[in-house]
């Protein structure tokens, strides 16, 4: 059953996953005047973790995309708690992200081109430059590190656009957000560590640096050629990893390339390129056009419309979330509609937060403390004091107030109820305008200095006739 609930201004419509950290949701961002943008919703699941500092990871990754405005890296839209915890609020991506996208080419046996590889390493290393190059309002470097660029933390659209998607373990190389990990241990997935991470060395650019190199080896040779059969085993490979010739494996890549692609994955991070923008720009050297072709969108949208993707991925697909997309259109918004909790259709229907559905959940603006007085008068300009003011509908049997007559006659209100009262009431007289009460006010004043005015000329002419008498 689809879980629905909100967080802020959206509606949550679909679960897509979950891990120990938290949880991904499909939902829907909605406005005024019917505005509504389908959006992915990361949840915390709990804020302390195993190791205390979950909810810090998550704080930072929101800052960190908060500043990471690029077309090639996933838009953070929204970011807030409530008593349920911290959420992110994160564009929707219609497609499928690298790492199921080959295993559908594997399943329709499509082996990725040369061109097909370099057109997903470009678009990732143009997200990850931005990243590496960021700065300051002033102008002061503040390079942010991903630390987990892995085939599955690489998003394709059907329109053939890559983005880097979870910058939820990126490290900001700053001295005001310091690191999160505890001594001797690492993040991230170990087959695409660099080896200097598992010494403990100092994190720079150029871990993001191997890693895409590793992904772009991946496309091409069509396994993680580090991954090993146990974990340990996978640790030991990174930790010393032998790479087998490019070339030997994969002889339709050209030359250039393929040194371009050893240089990046050297163990030695004194080998490698500073950072994205350098792997890049060798890249760049190599084909200036970016190695972009229309192909990579055609087999993003045909393994879209695959009906066997459901069964392959054995996760939520892109369809099933349009379909549930298209419901929650046509049923309009929803204010957090009840849904059942475990122990079948006939349990108790609750809210998200626990509340029995007989009682809505409570409001924000529900809590006034000071609630209208229910025997207030209501008054009418032309009327007067009609009746008094009540939220409450009346009672059977209660008396009820009902006025018919008309505005310009006194008021015949009928008492509905067992007496059957009738009342006839005048109407009282409206207040008066401002503007006139003020004039009243004044009028005692001036009466008072036109007397005196007159008496002072009364004084002064008989003054004048004395002077001039006989």
């Amino acid at each position: 059953m689809t879980e629905a609930r909100r967080f802020g201004r959206t509606e949550i419509i679909e679960r897509i996953d979950g891990g120990g950290m938290g949880e991904v949701f499909f939902g829907c961002l909605r406005g005024a005047a019917g505005f509504a943008r389908p959006v992915v919703v990361k949840r915390i699941a709990d804020p302390m973790g195993r190791d205390g500092k979950a909810a810090a990871l998550f704080e930072r990754e929101a800052r960190t995309l908060a500043g990471l405005v690029h077309p090639h890296i996933v838009s953070v839209l929204d970011f807030d708690r409530d008593r349920r915890g911290d959420w992110m609020v994160l564009e929707y991506i219609r497609g499928l992200n690298l790492s199921d996208l080959l295993r559908y080419a594997a399943r329709r046996q499509i082996r990725p081109s040369v061109e097909w590889g370099t057109c997903v390493a470009v678009q990732g290393l143009r997200g990850l430059a931005h990243a590496h190059g960021l700065r300051d309002p002033d102008g002061n470097p503040t390079p942010v590190v991903h630390r987990d660029v892995t085939p599955s933390n690489l998003m394709l659209d059907a329109h053939g656009v890559v983005k880097v998607v979870d910058f939820g373990i990126a490290k900001p190389l700053d001295d005001r957000d310091p690191e999160t990990t505890n001594p001797g241990s690492f993040r991230g997935k170990t087959a695409y560590l660099a080896p200097e991470v598992l010494r403990g060395d100092p994190i720079t650019p150029r871990v993001d640096v191997y890693a895409m190199g590793l992904v772009l080896r991946r496309m091409w040779v069509s396994k993680t050629e580090l991954r090993g059969t146990t974990e340990a085993d996978t640790l030991r490979r990174a930790a010393a990893p032998q790479l087998p010739d490019l070339r030997t494996i994969r002889p339709d890549v050209p030359e250039r390339i393929a040194r371009v692609v050893d240089q990046a994955t050297a163990p030695d991070p004194a080998d490698r390129y500073p950072d994205a923008g350098a792997f890049l720009a060798a890249l760049l050297e190599v084909d200036p056009a970016g190695f972009v072709q229309p192909d990579l969108g055609r087999l993003v949208r045909d393994a879209l419309d695959d009906p066997e993707l459901p069964d392959l991925l054995k996760k939520t697909t892109p369809r099933k979330l349009e379909a549930a997309w298209r419901r929650a259109l046509s049923n309009g918004p929803s204010r957090s509609p009840p849904s059942p909790e475990a122990g079948g259709e006939d349990a108790p229907r609750t809210w998200p937060d626990g509340v029995p559905a007989s009682e809505p959940p409570e409001l924000p603006w529900e809590d006034d403390p000071l609630p209208p007085d229910p025997m207030a008068p209501v008054y009418d300009p032309e009327q007067g004091v009609v009746g008094v003011s009540s939220k409450e509908p009346p009672a059977d049997g209660a008396p009820s107030f009902d006025s018919g007559a008309p505005k310009d006659h006194p008021a015949s209100l009928q008492l509905d109820g067992p007496s059957g009262l009738e009342l006839d009431v005048e109407p009282a007289p409206a207040p008066e305008p401002a503007r006139a009460g003020r004039a009243r006010r004044k009028l005692p004043w001036l009466a008072a200095i036109g007397l005196f005015l007159l008496a002072v000329a009364a004084g002064f002419w008989a003054e004048q006739l004395w002077t001039w008498g006989p």
